[in-house]
């Protein structure tokens, strides 16, 4: 190497058609390879097709060991920054100010920690919509609609850390609009949910349409 940088050689090495392709590209022969997988062994979640509509359960995380240690974590972090603000505004208003940020982080985690604990959420695939309807513990629920052709991507992203611990959702995306699912799940489950996504999507979407989906869904189809 450092020959060629003073002789201002170049050096042509062959490159096979496998490394010559771009690791995140993927043609229709790739994408004729992606078809339905079997459940993963003890999964809670509920997966239903009917040759037109792709019907999604996925079932709150109730309160399991993951759960019930990052409740403690949360509860011990909130217990920490309240005492900490008490002891600061014995000192100064402007002193006890500082501790904001760390209450956003602490209530910003209450609300994820009880969003996988008590919610359950159901999607229903059609050729025309995606429809998401969450339930809160059985008490309310919202429901949401977006253009099946829309999706854009399907992958398991990256969503928060707890003591450098990766928690990982399946995260669809549907133009500018960014929807985080099972949280709670197993990164086996994410991958298989979002397989199956995949082929629904590609039985009822363009060929052109899926292989863009395709090519950046990469942590789902790779």
């Amino acid at each position: 190497a450092l020959d060629s940088l003073l002789n201002e050689e170049v050096i042509q090495i062959p490159v096979s058609k496998s490394l010559r392709r771009d690791s995140r590209s993927t043609g229709s022969g790739t994408l004729a390879l992606l078809q339905s997988r079997p459940a993963p062994i003890g999964t809670k979640v509920e997966v239903k097709y009917d040759g037109q509509q792709l019907q999604v359960l996925i079932p709150a995380g109730g309160f399991g060991f993951s759960n019930l240690f990052l409740i403690v974590f949360n509860a011990f972090w909130l217990c920490f920054v309240a005492v900490w603000t008490l002891l600061a505004l014995q000192g100064s208003i402007l002193f006890a100010l500082f501790s904001i940020p760390f209450w956003a982080v602490g209530l910003g985690m209450l609300g994820l920690n009880v969003n996988r604990i008590f919610t359950r959420v159901a999607l229903s695939f059609s050729p025309q919509h995606i429809e998401v309807t969450k339930n809160y513990a059985g008490v309310f629920k919202s429901q949401e609609n977006y253009p099946f052709a829309q999706l854009s991507t399907v992958q398991c992203s990256l969503k928060y850390k707890v003591n450098n611990e990766p928690h990982f959702a399946l995260q669809l995306e549907m133009g500018t609009k960014k929807i985080s699912l099972g949280t709670h799940l197993s990164r086996m489950e994410q991958e298989w949910l979002g397989n199956e996504i995949l082929v629904y999507a590609k039985r009822h979407l363009p060929t052109r349409q899926m292989e863009q989906i395709f090519r950046y869904s990469d942590s789902i189809g790779a």
